[in-house]
């Protein structure tokens, strides 16, 4: 038996309604349904003014969930607002002398996931990237939705497993970040690639408010070349990117985001002096025609496209996905199913 250790930070307010989203966050984890491993879902509270700790403890003793761990992080002077430090919080945590695991599961920690507090978990989602999970690290397809329950988009590769050079700064913006799952040993390795190349403290990247999950996928990326390895692919969909308004994404304005971005090519390109955001502009501009033309559109405009660009492209990703359909309506309307005790 393996431990796999899922990683969710939070920042949790009485106005952003992170607490809502965080319990069916955590209700996607206990309804994982493994084959001979055990979850340890580790919650890392980023400083929270909202009672974090008491949602946690009562959900332990509510539905008996030993798996639920807490963990707290107290901000810095200087931090952004970033999701970047609780998990590498939560990392350095479970590769270290851990607070949260006990000695069993540090023993037997065969690899580690996260999952943003406001994001959900289909049922498959930590088998199915355990499964083809070696020395490297997996990843799954995913599917965006919103609050109304409508499926937005799916982040879909084809084939077993992806050459690490495919994945690069210009493809970059079709790759589903958040399915990451690494082995032990190759996240140890990561840690101590982004100490030595970057000066980074952490596997997520501390000064970038938006786009970590990009960059922690480039910096697996390069530890992979390294190693001379292929990146697992799970054929199926693994996670579920909730889209809304109150999120890091939603709340950073359009500049910040180009200069973070911007930040994560110049990073990771092979050839720093010529890279600009210019050169992901045809990836970003193609992945998702003909909508993402108005990427740079105003937000006005956007705002009045994104209704009619949902009502034509639900009915064809609801039929090609309708159990997931079904598994987000089952969260966003609070009928959950029973809690799977988890093995």
């Amino acid at each position: 038996m393996s431990t796999i250790a899922v990683i969710t930070p939070v920042y949790a307010t009485q106005e952003n309604g992170r607490l809502k989203y965080l319990t069916q966050a955590i209700r996607s984890v206990a309804n994982q349904k493994l084959e001979g491993n055990r979850i340890v879902h580790l919650i890392v509270d980023d400083g929270s003014p909202a009672d974090v700790v008491g949602l946690v403890d009562d959900y332990r003793k509510e539905q008996d969930a030993d798996w639920l761990r807490y963990l707290r992080r107290e901000k810095k002077p200087g931090d952004i607002e970033t999701a970047s430090n609780p998990l590498n919080t939560g990392i350095d945590d479970v590769l270290g002398n851990s607070q949260s695991l006990r000695r069993d599961e540090v023993l037997d920690l065969g690899a580690i996931a996260y999952l943003h507090s406001d994001d959900l978990l289909p049922p498959r989602s930590i088998q199915g990237r355990i499964e083809p999970l070696e020395h490297g690290w997996s990843f799954s397809d995913a599917i965006s939705f919103d609050n109304n329950g409508k499926l937005r988009f799916v982040y879909k590769w084809r084939g077993d497993s992806m050459p690490a050079e495919e994945l690069n700064v210009r493809k970059a913006y079709r790759f589903p970040h958040q399915t990451i799952m690494w082995s032990l040993e190759f996240l140890k390795k990561l840690k101590e690639h982004v100490a030595s190349a970057y000066d980074q403290e952490g596997v997520f990247d501390p000064s970038i408010r938006f786009g970590e999950d990009l960059d922690v996928s480039l910096s697996s990326k390069e530890m992979t070349m390294k190693e001379g390895t292929a990146i697992s692919h799970a054929n199926e969909v693994g996670y579920l990117y909730r889209l809304h308004e109150d999120s890091i994404t939603g709340n950073t304005p359009g500049p910040i985001r180009n200069k973070d971005l911007e930040a994560v090519a110049r990073k990771h390109a092979k050839n720093k002096d010529k890279i600009r955001m210019g050169s992901t502009l045809d990836s970003r501009l193609l992945h998702d025609l003909p909508w993402s033309l108005f990427t740079y559109a105003p937000e006005t405009l956007k705002s009045r496209l994104r209704p009619v660009r949902d009502f034509l492209k639900a009915p064809a990703l609801e039929k090609a996905y309708p159990e997931f359909k079904k598994e987000v309506a089952i969260y966003l309307n609070e009928k959950n199913a029973s809690d799977s005790s988890l093995t």
